[in-house]
């Protein structure tokens, strides 16, 4: 796994994070992006998470259906010794 910087880099221009919201150039159309950005991301987490539910039931649904068989298949076993 790479390793981040985490170092952080100074510049030279003011800094903005002290600025009120909406203040500097450029700000309310990056905060924009930013949320539009973060909603698609959302949207698209959602959608990986729906998908996984639904592969999860799948996989419960197999299991139980290979817990059945094996059952049977021991039932039979007994049956066949008892006889």
């Amino acid at each position: 796994m790479p390793s981040r910087d985490v170092s952080k880099k100074k510049s030279s221009g003011p800094d903005r994070s002290a600025l009120p919201s909406g203040l500097g150039e450029g700000e309310p159309l990056a905060a924009g992006q930013r949320i539009a950005d973060l909603e698609a991301q959302c949207a698209h987490l959602q959608a990986e998470l729906a998908a996984a539910c639904a592969r999860i039931a799948e996989l419960e649904t197999a299991r139980d259906q290979v817990l059945d068989r094996i059952a049977w298949v021991v039932d039979s076993l007994h049956n066949g010794i008892e006889k």
